[in-house]
């Protein structure tokens, strides 16, 4: 298992410390800053807080960590297509490492792009 996979996809890229003077020009949306951090509206984060009751994805076959959430959940498979296509063009195999990502531009604007696609990591409406 390489690091990243240990815990740096729950904690965020952030932890990995890859984010560097060299990470190219890109934004940093709310929904990527859950990203970097780890802290997240999705399931991993929110059972670690108390504010939902369980770790599992909707899918129901995983825990719902940032990994799952970017290149496994079976419920965004018709969104992923243009992230995947993107870490084809770097010549990365996938899943990508998630500390790959920050360091190319076409990588971040692709998962940026799944992201908000998803709608997963908008803030949650009060019921």
């Amino acid at each position: 298992m390489e690091p990243d996979e240990i815990g740096g996809y729950d904690q965020g890229i952030l932890s990995l410390g890859r984010i560097s003077q060299e990470t190219p020009n890109v934004k940093y949306l709310p929904e990527t800053t859950q990203v970097l951090t780890g802290h997240s509206y999705l399931n991993y984060f929110l059972a670690n807080i108390k504010v939902v009751d369980s770790h599992v994805c909707a899918c129901k076959e995983e825990t719902e960590t940032i990994h799952h959430f970017l290149f496994s959940c079976r419920l965004h498979d018709d969104r992923r297509s243009v992230f995947r296509n993107a870490v084809d063009m770097a010549n990365l195999s996938w899943p990508p490492k998630l500390a790959d990502i920050p360091q190319s531009k076409l990588l971040w604007e692709a998962m940026e792009s799944f992201i908000k696609q998803t709608k997963r990591l908008n803030k949650p409406k009060r019921q």
